[in-house]
């Protein structure tokens, strides 16, 4: 066994942790636009509202998130005798796209709401589904298999069919079984792209008495009748979450007999108990879009179901039926909730949100009679503060009795409404860049920033660029690092870069320091196709790592001919890349300049990597690489995966050329596979700088072997320096040395080389045989004969296998 403290580092390879003095943190935040905002409050008996407070949003929500857009009592998950809420966001951006998350709220002992945990699809459940805005509608089912956890239904209102999770919590929320419904060709063959299946959610109960659940899911873009009639499904839930059956209710099947053509029935649903008092539960059903009394205007429909899910009776609610006073909201049905008894006269009485207009939305209480028409109503907005575009009345949710002053509260959101502004030093990150000084930290609060004409420039100084919340951060006309010192450093971590119009979105030139690149999604796109660009241009750089980052160059091609621009253009640099995809643009066509006058071309596809100089060296490890597509009428090239005149090493990383004619190549170049697999380990509680780290390989005794080690930060969420990070450098160090007689190597790393206040989150090592020396490596490098596994049980500080 060998044990050795790393005191130096002696690799060509190395690039040299900096220990740089922790700066300023500036902040930069346009303002948390299109939040969204929850209310709780208090009814009366005869529908006034007797308190309202605000609900505080969980810190990571940020702007266009629409916290609040789906909202559910889901009941007591660990036992504490206090029930937790949930609160969708389904526009939560993650690399670029509208994902949405559903946050977990606990009461604490003095009943304030807190945030205990956060549900993603793809993180905190596997989701073979692309459908995105997760946390549109939520429902809570109680113990669906009596197993002592509970259940929630979650579902997401995206572009495709629709898709509704059944997610079993265990007492800490966390996710221990999900399934998944719906999406194209689900329920039978009943669903269609575009239908927006799961657009809401309501627990009926046993409508039939056969044990079984049944649960009411909207489908308002349904096309029965007409497009955008709009459908509800009735589910019959089996124990283990499974259908045991469904029932349809639409223009044209279910007993029912309203006319609803384009109206978006089942944009809102809710189960209002036995209306008629037929033995049966009822379903409200909203219409936003109807436009009985007025464009949008909007209506209610109550549903008498028989027991089979089938509807035997409807009654219409709108400003031309059904008892409702005249009214100015638009989109009427928004959202609806049970309201039990209220008013104490035997007959279940109803919510509804109404979330156009320009009052910004409004509430309604509606006192029903047993025949579902209104036999009273009140009306609230101006309570709330709302303004134009708030869309108060987007979400409802009936919590029970939450004060225990013998009355139902309800949870209203406003989706769109504005956050509260927090401190900040900027308004925009071009500013912010400029005002910086080295070694500073610019931290950036959700939003869209635009970088000004040419894009910003951050010239000779070491500068920390970071998302509040990685991935809902977009810096647009392009970012420019240039001039730094052998000493200076750049970090960019979880933002989104777009270049414009001649400027590719991020682009490196003449840096001896080191920049790394965290977490990030980089993408050129314009609509001016005579300027394409590659998404990442790197000339003259010493050492550049990225880190779990996509490179993209985006729409068509250039001009006259030319290949579409690479993902990836490097040129005399050294780039290292880790668990990263790149992709080249498809050359599928643009306007060409040229005599007499503009004309059509078709270009061929673009490369994932393109590296012009003998100089470049490229280390590219557990990657994807996708060359442009080209076309095949009239006949251009797909791009090549990667293309290289200066050297790259590939671990664990696939590369593919373009379709066209011909296909792109894979790979053209110097480039060398090696074989193997990336090692990874993650911790859930941090190494810091300065602790020792054990770390162990088993392998052939005897045998040498070297490590790269790519030490990747996440820094936490300091709520005392106001949103801040405390952040640090992020280095990548290596080590040689050689498999003891017991089969293991074990070394032991010091982190005292990294500056303070960062946290190890993450660490990539590969190992190799140490051969005689070589021009490229201090011992050339022979891959393991098998993947090196990490010792089980040896890893210290809590540092967890990934593998």
């Amino acid at each position: 066994m060998i044990a050795r403290r790393l005191a130096a580092v002696v690799s060509p390879l190395c690039l040299m942790a900096t220990t740089q003095a922790q700066g300023s943190v500036l902040t930069v935040d346009d303002g948390p636009f299109e939040h969204g905002v929850v209310w709780r409050i208090d009814l009366q008996a005869n529908g006034s509202i007797d308190s309202l407070e605000l609900v505080p949003a969980p810190a990571g929500v940020s702007d266009h998130d629409l916290f609040g857009a789906g909202l559910a009592r889901l009941g007591d998950l660990n036992g504490d005798g206090r029930p937790e809420l949930v609160a969708g966001a389904p526009d939560e951006d993650r690399a670029g796209r509208r994902r949405g998350v559903v946050w977990v709220l606990s009461p604490d002992t003095n009943g304030e709401l807190v945030p205990r945990h956060a549900l993603r699809p793809g993180w905190s459940f596997a989701s073979g589904s692309s459908q995105d805005r997760f946390g549109a509608a939520l429902a809570p089912l109680g113990d669906l298999d009596g197993d002592g956890t509970l259940e929630l239904a979650a579902a997401g209102s995206g572009t495709s069919a629709g898709s509704l999770w059944i997610l079993s919590l265990a007492f800490d929320a966390s996710v221990v079984r999900a399934l998944e419904h719906g999406g194209a060709g689900g329920l039978g063959g009943g669903l269609e792209n575009g239908d927006a299946f799961g657009a809401s959610l309501a627990m009926l109960g046993d409508l039939d008495g056969d044990g079984t659940l049944e649960l009411a899911a909207g489908a308002p873009a349904d096309t029965d009748g007409a497009i955008g009639s709009g459908a509800v499904w009735i589910l019959s839930l089996a124990e283990d979450g499974t259908l045991a059956s469904h029932q349809k209710i639409s223009a044209t099947t279910g007993g029912f007999g309203g006319s609803i053509l384009t109206d978006a029935f089942g944009s809102a649903v809710t189960a209002l108990g036995d209306v008629n008092d037929d033995g049966t539960p009822d379903l409200a059903v909203g219409a936003p879009s109807d436009d009985d009394g007025d464009t949008d205007a909007g209506s209610v429909w109550i549903l008498f179901l028989a027991p089979d899910g089938t509807v035997s009776a409807e009654q219409k609610i709108s400003k031309l039926a059904g008892g409702l006073a005249s009214h100015s909201d638009l989109r009427f049905g928004s959202a609806l909730a049970p309201l039990g008894d209220l008013n104490g006269d035997g007959t279940p009485d109803l919510a509804v949100g109404a979330q156009g207009g320009t009052a910004g939305g409004a509430l309604f209480v509606l006192f029903l009679a047993p025949d579902g028409t209104v036999s009273g109503q009140t009306r609230h907005g101006s309570a709330f503060g709302v303004v134009n575009g708030d869309e108060l009345g987007a979400s409802l949710a009936e919590i029970g009795d939450w004060d225990g002053d013998g009355r139902p509260d309800l949870l209203v959101g406003a989706a769109r409404r504005d956050g509260e502004p927090l401190p900040t030093d900027f308004s925009d990150v071009a500013s912010a860049i400029a005002a910086a000084s080295s070694g500073d930290t610019i931290l950036v609060r959700g939003g869209e920033y635009d970088l000004g004409p040419g894009g910003a420039l951050i010239q000779g100084k070491s500068l920390t660029l970071q998302a509040a919340h990685p991935g809902n951060v977009h810096l647009g006309e392009g970012l420019t690092i240039a001039g730094l010192g052998s000493a200076q450093s750049a970090h960019l971590v979880g933002l989104n870069l777009v270049g414009g119009d001649g400027v590719a979105a991020l682009t490196l030139a003449s840096n001896a320091g080191r920049i790394w690149i965290d977490g990030c999604s980089i993408t050129w796109s314009s609509f001016v196709q005579l300027e394409s660009q590659p998404g990442l241009s790197i000339s003259s750089c010493a050492a550049v790592v990225l880190n779990r980052t996509s490179v993209t160059s985006g729409l068509h091609g250039v001009t006259n001919e030319l290949p579409a621009s690479p993902g990836m253009q490097t040129s005399a640099s050294r780039v290292y890349a880790y668990e990263s995809s790149f992709g080249g643009a498809d050359g599928l066509g643009g306007s060409c300049s040229g005599p007499p006058n503009p004309v059509t071309c078709y270009e061929p596809g673009g490369a994932g990597i393109l590296a012009t100089t003998v100089d470049d060296f490229l280390f590219l490890s557990g990657c994807t690489v996708q060359g442009g597509d080209g076309r095949t009428t009239p006949c251009r090239a797909g791009g090549a995966g990667l293309a290289t005149a200066g050297r790259a090493k590939a671990l664990d990383t696939s590369f593919a050329g373009g379709t066209g004619c011909p296909d792109g190549s894979p790979t053209s170049g110097d480039v060398e596979p090696l074989s193997g697999a990336s090692l990874a380990m993650a911790a859930d509680t941090p190494t810091r700088a300065g602790e020792d780290t054990l770390i162990a390989f088993a392998g052939p005794p005897g045998a040498g072997v070297f490590v790269l080690y790519s030490l990747a930060t996440n820094p936490r969420y300091r709520p005392a320096l106001q949103g801040a990070y405390l952040l640090g450098g992020a280095s990548v160090l290596d080590y040689a040395g050689r498999i003891g007689p017991d089969g293991t190597l074990r070394t032991l790393e010091f982190l005292g080389l990294l500056p303070p206040g960062v946290e190890v989150l993450r660490l990539y090592a590969q190992a190799y045989y140490q051969l005689p020396a070589s021009p490229d490596f201090p011992g050339k490098l022979s891959p393991y004969p098998r993947p090196i596994q990490l010792g089980a049980g040896t890893v210290l500080n809590r540092l967890q296998s990934g593998l």
